[in-house]
């Protein structure tokens, strides 16, 4: 029972709220681990995971990180500056906030993990790329975040509600790239040297 869940969350922003709510869902649903994408902020918010192991990556609005890590160390959590890899149930996962596009990059073109977990967008996503497959949570300040089971199928909950998630599947790295990481037309046309000046300012 204790294995059956994970649950991925992103960009709580402090939300104290929103981070007892889904730490209490968690426990309900006897989560056995959680990985938080980053942007947490404060150290209030991370008391609440001690009850359940949880691994922290560093965001972008994380600026307090002395403080950060050693609250993190004080409930016996982990923490990552910019990503991280562990296995469960025979799976391996990477996980980061998702603002150094080219690590997560570099992750999905391996082709090593079955999942890559990252936040930063605040959309949420669940796509197929190869073997791998990319999720971005939604944000938890908005009450948003994910569980994978022990098979590896996804589910979301929002606002203490939860839906089974279908998996879309990218056709390119363009495609995939422009979804993970909320890229505008121009982006994609800077980064990919593709005329997109019409999807996009």
């Amino acid at each position: 029972m204790n294995n059956k869940f994970i649950a991925v969350m992103a960009d709580s922003h402090n939300n104290v709220q929103r981070v007892e709510d889904a730490v209490r869902y968690c426990r309900d649903k006897h989560v056995s681990r959680i990985v938080h994408c980053g942007d947490f902020c404060e150290p209030e918010c991370i008391a609440f995971f001690r009850d359940i192991p949880t691994r922290f990556a560093m965001g972008n609005n994380d600026l307090f990180r002395n403080t950060l890590i050693s609250t993190i160390a004080s409930i016996g959590g982990e923490y990552y500056i910019l990503e991280g890899v562990f296995e469960w149930n025979s799976k391996l996962f990477y996980f980061a906030h998702g603002d150094y596009r080219e690590e997560v990059c570099q992750a999905f073109r391996s082709q090593r993990y079955d999942f890559i977990l990252c936040g930063h967008t605040h959309k949420f996503l669940c796509m197929r790329f190869g073997r791998t497959i990319a999720l971005n949570p939604g944000a938890l300040q908005q009450g948003s975040f994910c569980l994978i089971n022990s098979w590896g199928n996804v589910c979301r909950v929002v606002n203490g509600l939860t839906s089974q998630v279908e998996v879309e599947v990218a056709p390119d790295e363009e495609t995939l790239f422009s979804a993970v990481f909320d890229m505008t037309g121009r982006e994609r046309a800077l980064v990919f040297g593709t005329d997109h000046s019409g999807t996009g300012s």
